[in-house]
Formats: structure tokens, C-alpha cells, sequence
């Protein structure tokens, strides 16, 4: 249903925006703001331009899930200019770090942390290099999508402890820039 509304939003963004999109390069100082992994966990971003091609950002999302609750923090970059790059569209190398985290569960209004109530938390540590490209749809407004692999690490509270590296990973992304 999430996933739904993004794109409605997406159509509709695109069906009154088409008209006046102009190729646009963030600069030195820019802000970013963008959303990715939109069909599981978003996570929201804050990027800042060091120069024109490099971006760095931090992430952050938040899960609710039943009676569990997360939070996800992140750090990353951008390194546009990747081979692909044309007036409209611009191609860019990422990579970042996320850690996951679902050990508090609400009970009653209270919170507990550490593994929560029944020992059900769970924390990952996620490693992911992608390539990506954004189409501009209008002036400092673009959507992009994301490829490559990830490497995360999933620690159970009360045993289990998992390494999973995937392959051809894939991701939406909504930028504003400004």
C-alpha cells in the first residue's frame, strides 16, 4: 500500500512537472534530500555537496511493526559522473553503511530496551555498494534506482547470528535538491 502511494505521487509529480525540466547539477554547498528503500524500510537522507560530484549524506528510518518498533541510522556517499552520465539523466557510484535496530518492544506504553520483553530483538548491520541514475523530472526534482550488492550482518537476541551477502540488490530513490 506504501509503495502505492509513492509511485501515485511519482505520477502525478511527473504528469505536472514534465514540461519544465531543465538539467540541473547540484554545486558545492547544495542540499539533498531523498528518500530510498521505499518498498521495505525508508529511509529518509540529508545530503550535503562537498563539491559537485561528491555527496555525502545520513540516514535515518524508522520500522513499526506489531508491537515492535525500530530505528535505522545510516552514513553514505555519492560519487556522480559514473559512465551514462547525459543532460538529463546523471549516473552516480554510492556506498554506505546502515545499522538496524528492532530490540525495544512497546508493552503498555512502556518501552524496554536491550532485547525487549522476550528477548525478540534483532539488530543488523548493513554494507551496500550500488550503482545508480536519476532521471530529472523538473528543476532539482528527480527519481532514480539504485543496483548492486550488500553485505549484512543479523544478530538475534537469545542466539542466532547471520551473514548474508546479496547480489543484484535494487532500490528506488526521490531526490530533492536545493
Amino acid at each position: 500500500m506504501k509503495l502505492q502511494r509513492v509511485f501515485t505521487i511519482l505520477a502525478a509529480l511527473t504528469l505536472f512537472t514534465v514540461g519544465t525540466a531543465q538539467a540541473q547539477k547540484p554545486a558545492s554547498g547544495d542540499v539533498a534530500l531523498f528518500v530510498n528503500n521505499i518498498s521495505a524500510l525508508p529511509m529518509y537522507n540529508v545530503g550535503y555537496f562537498m563539491s559537485s560530484d561528491v555527496m555525502g549524506y545520513g540516514s535515518l528510518g524508522f520500522t513499526n511493526d506489531d508491537n515492535d518498533s525500530g530505528v535505522a541510522f545510516g552514513v553514505g556517499a555519492r560519487i556522480y559522473g559514473a559512465p551514462g552520465t547525459s543532460e538529463n539523466i546523471r549516473t552516480y557510484w554510492n556506498a554506505s553503511l546502515r545499522h538496524n535496530s528492532e530490540d525495544y518492544i512497546s508493552s503498555g506504553g512502556i518501552a524496554s530496551f536491550g532485547g525487549g520483553l522476550a528477548g525478540r530483538g534483532i539488530e543488523s548491520t548493513t554494507l551496500s555498494a550500488d550503482f545508480g541514475a536519476e532521471a530529472e523530472l523538473a528543476p532539482d526534482f528527480s527519481v532514480g534506482a539504485e543496483v548492486g550488492l550488500q553485505w549484512q550482518d543479523v544478530e538475534v537476541a537469545g542466539g542466532g547470528d547471520n551473514s548474508i551477502l546479496s547480489l543484484g540488490t535494487a532500490d528506488l530513490t526521490l531526490n530533492y535538491y536545493f
